[in-house]
């Protein structure tokens, strides 16, 4: 598949079938292509370019991102699942997540105090289902799904209300990673 970026003219030759060489079955390859034509040309970049993805019903999570292996684990095959875990991929860095570093750390950390001082809970707590309060890595993922779809599963507008500093530090993260020259990134 070749991608076009609209903006920039720039082509990206993306092999599915590398992309898919670790999904068993030939019934979750469909879904995961079925789910592919919902995401957004720059997603598809990413998740080429960061990640490598494998399918699995074996857990109770929609999916999951492995650092160690730099693989992220799909087990519902969701256009939004992929996106969100792509985020993550986007965040680790040879040396962490990026998430964890300055500026963003200091930033979430801000804004989650301001948050709290509100009256809301932090994820699971009673039930609250602002997920992007769980850790900072979350936060970031969350935000990288926001910006793609102007819309996260979770309190999107909670997510723009508090963590507007970290949204616009995610907005630069994404920028500088996708200016890097290709043989930079990831795959």
């Amino acid at each position: 598949v070749t991608v076009i970026n609209q903006d920039t003219g720039k082509t990206t030759v993306i092999d599915l079938n590398i992309m898919m060489e670790k999904i068993d079955g030939e019934i979750s390859k469909m879904n995961f292509l079925r789910e592919l034509e919902s995401v957004p040309a720059e997603v598809l970049i990413d998740m080429w370019y960061e990640s490598s993805f494998y399918a699995s019903n074996d857990s109770s999570v929609n999916g999951e991102y492995f650092a160690k292996t730099d693989n992220i684990g799909i087990y519902r095959m969701d256009y939004t699942t992929f996106t969100h875990e792509t985020g993550h991929a986007l965040d680790h860095t040879d040396e962490g997540f990026w998430s964890n570093s300055e500026p963003f750390a200091s930033t979430f950390q801000k804004e989650l105090e301001a948050y709290l001082a509100d009256g809301h809970l932090e994820y699971g707590n009673n039930g609250d289902d602002h997920y992007f309060t769980q850790s900072k890595t979350e936060c970031f993922a969350e935000i990288y799904t926001f910006l793609m779809y102007g819309y996260t599963t979770h309190d999107t507008s909670c997510l723009t209300e508090y963590f507007s500093g970290c949204i616009e530090l995610v907005k630069q993260r994404i920028e500088e990673t996708r200016e890097l020259p290709l043989s930079e990134r990831r795959n």
